[in-house]
């Protein structure tokens, strides 16, 4: 069963910001210029922007909670933790949004704490929060649950 990640508006704006931003850092000096660049350097500099926007795009639409049989697996683009249910300690309302380990786009989150973590839990937002809620409880019945 997979959730996808909940996105606030405040959280589409600042990605979309980003990648505009980002974009034109890169393409405006061809725009001022263009006879400025050899034909390679203009392909090398728009296949790294290219690169750059679909990877951030990849982080923003790419995040996902995934119940397997043993584990959740959390993905955001190309990173993903595998996190074991007999891990699961704590799980409990995201306070502090910007500090930690974050695979969300939204400020309605949960953290759940897990005793592998590197940075002591991960703080996700799943679209059906009940849902994956009752899912986690069923699978986590040892950890303690304070929402």
């Amino acid at each position: 069963m997979t959730f996808k990640s909940k996105r606030d508006r405040k959280y589409t704006l600042i990605m979309y910001s980003t990648v505009v931003i980002i974009d034109l850092v890169m393409l405006v000096p061809l725009l001022i210029d263009p006879r400025g660049f050899q034909p390679a350097e203009v392909a090398t500099i728009i296949s790294i922007t290219a690169l750059i926007t679909a990877g951030l795009l990849w982080l923003f639409y790419g995040i996902s909670y995934t119940f397997r049989d043993d584990c959740l697996i959390v993905r955001g683009g190309p990173f993903r933790s595998r996190i074991p249910y007999d891990e699961i300690t704590k799980v409990a309302s995201a306070k502090d949004l910007w500090m930690g380990y974050r695979l969300l786009m939204s400020d309605d989150a949960i953290e759940i704490f897990y005793k592998q973590a590197i940075m002591g839990s991960v703080k996700i937002s799943p679209v059906e929060k009940e849902q994956f809620m009752d899912e986690l409880n069923k699978r986590c019945k040892h950890a303690q649950f304070t929402l």
